[in-house]
């Protein structure tokens, strides 16, 4: 008789098992805490695990052919990986000098994925602080990419003017939706001090 435990268990014996790298497994695990939507954790997943469906990663499936169609559509200055979409476009870092500018941090920009997540969860030092260390970066990736393809999907144009303002308000939703709650700050505090928000809770 068929099941799907026994479907299972075939597929997994088919394949072989698929070491992780102990810094990655971390910090998959610790991103699957954060109090976000549940697409967002999936998006955020397939992003650290580099899985997203990028026009680098659809050429390399035969999905794109033509070279016209690879360049990033932020800046046609390079192939569209994840890592320089998120990165080391120039767009992109532009927008995060202004995240770390909102959030009162320095911080270098020459490290991407992984490396880039365990520095943002480093900034928030509170102990209850697990399910929010990550939101903001969550929420800049997210919005970052729902431009990326409002421009590929709908002709849009990467207009990046109001994207920190769209990315203080998500975030903010996240947080005042559950943990926030705690806090008892207003939407004002965190445009001025989202850092001192996360230490409230």
């Amino acid at each position: 008789m068929f099941n799907v435990k026994s479907a299972y268990c075939l597929m997994q014996n088919l394949y072989e098992p698929i070491s992780i790298d102990s810094d990655l497994l971390e910090a998959l695990l610790t991103m699957w805490k954060n109090d976000i939507p549940s697409k967002v954790g999936v998006f955020g997943w397939r992003l650290l695990l580099d899985k997203l469906p990028t026009r680098a990663a659809l050429a390399s499936k035969g999905i794109l052919s033509n070279p016209h169609d690879l360049p990033c559509v932020f800046c046609f200055q390079a192939v569209e990986t994840s890592h320089h979409l998120f990165f080391s476009c120039g767009k992109a870092i532009d927008l995060w000098k202004q995240v770390f500018t909102w959030m009162g941090v320095e911080a270098s920009l020459q490290v991407g994925g992984r490396h880039h997540f365990t520095f943002f969860g480093s900034l928030v030092k509170s102990k209850k602080g697990g399910k929010v260390k990550h939101l903001i970066w969550l929420a800049t990736t997210w919005c970052l990419w729902r431009l990326r393809n409002n421009i590929v999907f709908r002709g849009d144009f990467a207009d990046f003017s109001g994207l920190l303002d769209q990315i203080k308000f998500v975030s903010w939703l996240w947080f005042s939706g559950r943990a926030g709650r705690k806090s008892g700050y207003l939407y004002h505090n965190w445009c001025m001090n989202p850092l001192c928000c996360f230490q409230s809770i």
